[in-house]
């Protein structure tokens, strides 16, 4: 991993690990259009796209 890609990656951790995160800047400003995610829950599918991961995580902070 290079440099660029660790600040990308703990960008998006400090902006994923307040109380309050602003969805729009982890998705819009720190993720590519056809990023996927693998949520951490057991059983759960990949999740591909900004919005489809920005609906995810805004339904794991309800």
């Amino acid at each position: 991993m290079t440099d660029h890609h660790e600040q990308m990656v703990r960008g998006f951790l400090d902006a994923l690990h307040v109380s309050d995160p602003d969805f729009a800047v982890l998705t819009e400003g720190l993720l590519a259009e056809d990023a996927r995610y693998v949520p951490l829950l057991p059983l759960r599918a990949p999740v591909r796209g900004r919005a489809a991961i920005r609906m995810t995580l805004e339904r794991h902070y309800e």
